[in-house]
């Protein structure tokens, strides 16, 4: 279910938490909060959740630690606090927890060549 980006608030999400079978949950950029994710323990399919640019804090992601087939979530730019990344990955050590802000090597073939443009003849 695609709900990124979307108006979505918690109470939406007890509506949701009736659907049983949802496997994957987007709520990217919404305003869902700890309170909410609270409605999502009963999703036992769940298997993807993104929480990307939400207020959700570890507090309320670890309210998830027993959806047995969670897989992977993705809390970059949430309430989540470098700190805390242990304590998550030791509660959910099946499922992968995405902290997004990559930071990527610079290959040395990597490099441009910026040439300066060819002056006209005249």
């Amino acid at each position: 279910m695609k709900l990124g980006s979307s108006p979505i608030t918690d109470s939406a999400l007890q509506v949701i938490a009736q659907f049983k079978n949802l496997m994957k949950l987007q709520l990217e950029y919404t305003k869902i909060t700890d309170k909410g994710l609270a409605s999502l323990i009963s999703l036992e399919n769940l298997r993807y959740l993104n929480l990307v640019g939400t207020g959700v804090t570890e507090k309320g992601v670890l309210q998830l630690k027993d959806l047995k087939n969670l897989r992977s979530i993705y809390l970059y730019q949430t309430g989540v606090k470098r700190s805390e990344w242990h304590d998550l990955k030791k509660a959910f050590p099946k499922t992968l927890i995405d902290s997004g802000g990559y930071v990527v090597p610079l290959l040395p073939t990597d490099t441009t060549e910026v040439k300066p443009p060819k002056a006209n003849k005249q």
